[in-house]
């Protein structure tokens, strides 16, 4: 008889344990679900313009920018483009290095030739750009 209630109190044990065993791995199951489906609502959101500015211009940089309404689109801009923020300064200080750069490019040169050759070229680059500014998708779509 005692060998009886022993196998009967290892055989709920064992039960007990197996249950124990599949409500642990339903549980982790739909902790890992639900996991992956707020990690796909959280990467596939669009930033607000408010948020930081990398993730703007991560934005702003993709096709998902273009299928914004004009309106919307301008909020975003008005944001990268804050008169006097860290942004329009940092471009400015990048723009006076570049501009400087090409000054003493230009100076290294020797007078005449190679000099009206460089200014020229700097002429064709300012040339394309203001092309590409004036009819971008066109520029896009030929590169």
């Amino acid at each position: 008889m005692t060998g009886n209630v022993k196998e009967k109190v290892m055989g709920q044990a064992s039960e007990n344990r197996s249950r124990k065993v599949m409500i642990g791995s339903v549980a982790a199951l739909v902790v890992l679900v639900v996991g992956i489906v707020a990690w796909r609502a959280w990467a596939g959101r669009t930033p607000g313009p408010d948020a930081a500015p990398e993730q703007v211009q991560k934005f702003v940089a993709s096709d998902d920018f273009n299928k914004l309404s004009s309106d919307e689109k301008q909020k975003y801009m008005d944001k990268l483009f804050q008169p006097g923020g860290e942004r329009e300064r940092a471009m400015r200080n990048m723009a006076m290095a570049h501009r400087q750069k090409m000054l003493d490019d230009y100076f290294a040169l020797p007078e005449g030739e190679q000099r009206q050759a460089y200014l020229d070229k700097q002429i064709d680059q300012q040339e394309e750009i203001r092309k590409m500014m004036e009819n971008p998708t066109t520029q896009r779509a030929s590169a």
